[in-house]
């Protein structure tokens, strides 16, 4: 019973270094993708650079929930959450250092299309939280050992 209650202390630990992580790993496969690949699916329409700007400014933040939610053991949507206001913090402070310090916000923020792309990948992960929920309900049920309403 200790070695499972340890277990559970490590994977609260690990919840904000794996998500971090899971967010660093998965800009490089989304970069070397669009060096490969991205010229003939893009076709000159915008830039690499741009191009791999918005994916990344979409699946940061989503990988981020997403993964920090799998690895908690428990309280899956209420960590989901916790994370969106985490991002949302740290976004905030970062567009409002960016106004501060850039001559041009709109260049620096891709014409505002990154922030809301920021946005819409946590609505995502929230809503894709909010839908697992039931199946989260039912593993805590038989983990506790409660009887299901009949």
């Amino acid at each position: 019973m200790e070695a499972l209650r340890s277990n559970v202390v490590l994977r609260w630990i690990a919840v904000l270094p794996g998500g971090i992580l899971a967010t660093i790993l998965i800009t490089f496969p989304i970069h070397w993708a669009l060096v490969l690949f991205g010229v003939p699916l893009i076709g000159g329409f915008v830039s690499l650079e741009t191009a791999e700007r918005l994916i990344i400014s979409f699946t940061t933040p989503y990988v981020f929930i997403t993964v920090g939610r799998q690895i908690a053991p428990y309280y899956k949507v209420e960590t989901s959450v916790a994370l969106s206001l985490l991002i949302a913090v740290w976004l905030g402070a970062s567009y409002v250092w960016i106004v501060d310090n850039s001559d041009s916000y709109l260049k620096a923020t891709n014409y505002g299309i990154t922030p809301i792309l920021n946005v819409v990948a946590v609505i995502a992960a929230l809503r894709k939280s909010w839908s697992e929920r039931p199946t989260e309900i039912l593993a805590t049920r038989k983990r506790q050992y409660i009887p299901e309403d009949e």
